[in-house]
């Protein structure tokens, strides 16, 4: 499933006390996840500025840790690793080869973009 790719951003609110924070964990290369032309879809790159739109004017605005995913001790082949306990080999070839020969559906719902490998590995 080419789910991984298409997560908007990771929420956690962490209690300290009467205090609280939100991170948000965003991932840069999601932006280049996007439907394929001329199709609808609610996971695009659109969702995200509204959603970073709506979390920077909101009155908790101020509470909000923004932290990018991107950790630089794992590497690309780390990401291939994990994404591997949970997809076989042969869907993770099928993703890359689809992405990085233009993009396409998988099925009505499911597509895969020029950007969505490099999105799996951010």
């Amino acid at each position: 499933c080419v789910c991984v790719c298409v997560c908007v951003c990771m929420l956690l609110i962490v209690p300290t006390s009467s205090l609280w924070s939100l991170t948000v964990v965003h991932q840069t290369l999601h932006e280049r996840h996007r439907p394929p032309p001329g199709k609808r879809h609610a996971e695009s790159p659109t969702r995200l500025v509204a959603a970073r739109k709506a979390l920077t004017a909101a009155p908790f605005a101020g509470r909000i840790v923004w932290t990018r995913a991107l950790d630089s001790e794992r590497t690309p082949q780390d990401a291939v690793a994990a994404l591997k306990l949970v997809h076989t080999v042969e869907h993770l070839r099928a993703v890359q080869g689809l992405s990085q020969s233009g993009g396409g559906g998988f099925d009505m719902d499911t597509y895969c973009a020029p950007g969505s490998w490099e999105a799996m590995l951010d």
